[in-house]
């Protein structure tokens, strides 16, 4: 299993924001860019291990 973590602004602690089989991490977070994005969220970095986006809301596996 993976760990997906959230951190919604610097400063703040992150959290364990799912546990997913290490074969499906990766299109979870494709899945996550994509949501984002459906609601208008613009998406900085985006390299399949971590999602920043401009709201400087970070996702990553762990």
């Amino acid at each position: 299993m993976t760990k997906v973590f959230f951190q919604d602004k610097a400063g703040n602690a992150p959290i364990v924001a799912a546990f997913v089989p290490f074969r499906e991490a990766k299109q979870v977070m494709r899945h996550a860019v994509a949501e984002l994005q459906g609601k208008g969220v613009a998406i900085l970095v985006n390299d399949g291990q971590r999602i920043v986006a401009a709201n400087g809301a970070k996702y990553w596996l762990g």
